[in-house]
């Protein structure tokens, strides 16, 4: 009877052992709210890759709305303010933009109103009720947000993170693949052969949406 019973020990020992899950390529996506490179990137690259490909276990998406902005200190010790490459209204639209990102934990979610608020970045005032109510969220919640100090401390934040990229920001957008920006011209202007070559050398499998080597 010993051998019967350490039959199905035998054939577990010998199976093979599951894949383990392949982390997703993390794409950060540094850029400002009234930029026309910004929107063309968000809304010609990211958002058909991200319908295309459909997974999250392939992207994981962040979103850092402060591009060119600088942060100030008020001499009279009124504390920090910001100034914006493309004026005040953009400072408004880049903390919009983070007040729409802390209310929505989906990925997905979250660049469908980044995109939509990015499409229509020259009538923001105008489409910004429109998007954000498309999102699901309330448009008099996130107009306050918009306003509030807790803004102000989160674009403060998006700043400092900004600061930090290595090497420095100097062109907006900017794109990150898993913290490093190697490959950014790819990334900019083909962001799906950028992807689905990565995730091939990454996995030895195509990627959900992305042509095979028979294709």
């Amino acid at each position: 009877m010993a051998p019967l019973l350490l039959l199905p020990l035998l054939l577990t020992a010998l199976s093979p052992a599951p894949a383990r899950a392949q982390a997703p390529l993390n794409l950060t996506v540094y850029y400002e709210a009234l930029c026309p490179d910004s929107k063309h990137f968000v809304v010609d690259q990211l958002e058909p890759l991200w319908r295309r490909i459909g997974s999250s276990d392939v992207l994981s998406l962040q979103f850092v709305p402060w591009g060119k902005a600088w942060e100030h200190e008020d001499p009279t010790g009124g504390g920090a303010y910001v100034t914006c490459q493309h004026g005040p209204a953009e400072c408004w639209g880049n903390r919009l933009h983070g007040c729409v990102l802390s209310q929505l934990a989906d990925a997905g979610q979250q660049l469908a109103a980044v995109s939509c608020l990015m499409r229509n970045y020259r009538w923001l005032h105008a489409a910004a009720p429109i998007c954000v109510r498309a999102a699901g969220l309330d448009w008099r919640r996130v107009a306050r947000c918009s306003f509030s100090e807790s803004a102000l401390a989160d674009a403060l934040a998006f700043g400092r993170r900004t600061r930090q990229l290595q090497p420095p920001l100097t062109f907006v957008p900017t794109v990150t693949a898993d913290g490093q920006q190697d490959g950014q011209q790819l990334m900019l202007y083909n962001l799906e052969f950028f992807v689905c070559e990565t995730w091939r050398m990454r996995t030895g499998e195509p990627a959900p949406g992305c042509p095979t080597d028979s294709a």
